[in-house]
């Protein structure tokens, strides 16, 4: 197991990243599912779910002419539609958002919106933080400040990347930061995405040649 447990900063919250044995259980999760990677999901909400509650990351932004094709997040809490959603989980294309009370759908959404882009080396750049590899990949490299950053007014992030779990928590509730704050990204941290593609990819070769 690999856990960071930063501190620094009076407003900062501490927020740690583990890649445990196993995802603790999940209570009553929102979820994130990136539609690009999973083409059924607002299909199969519809059938599990006849009236959900979910939003469209993209909607009402520069991206909303992709909304479809974006980030969906979902409030799957109901008897026939979580386990499909805790499942996505497990297998890697959803990502579990665990809150904190008083949280709302709409908080969520907002904050997310405030993560559309980052700022990189290169400049502004759209962060698809709803592919469980980015969040996942970025984990270890991650300070305080970006971190915070990313949770906002959430508790936690869980994922899992090739059946691998990763897991992001604070044990208080956080605060979104403003809007005018982007997440920004190192050298590091993208080389460090770089690096564990291409350790993704060298694996999923050798397992077929």
């Amino acid at each position: 197991m690999n856990s960071q447990s930063p501190m620094n900063g009076e407003d900062q919250v501490p927020v740690v990243f583990d890649t445990p044995v196993n995802l603790p259980p999940l209570e009553s999760p929102l979820f994130l599912v990136h539609q690009a990677l999973r083409p059924d999901a607002l299909r199969r909400l519809y059938e599990l779910e006849p009236q959900p509650r979910l939003r469209f990351v993209y909607q009402g932004t520069t991206q909303d002419e992709a909304k479809l094709a974006g980030p969906l997040l979902i409030d799957a809490n109901q008897p026939n539609a979580e386990p499909h959603f805790i499942q996505g989980v497990h297998e890697g294309w959803g990502i579990a958002l665990i809150g904190s009370p008083g949280l709302t759908l709409g908080d969520v959404d907002t904050h997310f919106k405030s993560l559309m882009w980052a700022m990189t080396p290169r400049g502004r750049s759209l962060f698809n933080f709803a592919l469980t590899s980015a969040l996942g990949g970025l984990g270890g490299t991650l300070d305080p400040t970006q971190m915070n950053r990313l949770l906002g007014p959430l508790a936690g992030l869980a994922g899992t990347i090739d059946g691998e779990p990763w897991l992001f928590r604070r044990n208080q509730p956080g605060r979104a930061m403003a809007e005018a704050d982007p997440l920004t990204l190192t050298p590091e941290n993208l080389q460090h995405m770089a690096r564990q593609r291409r350790h993704r990819l060298a694996r999923a070769l050798s397992r077929h040649y």
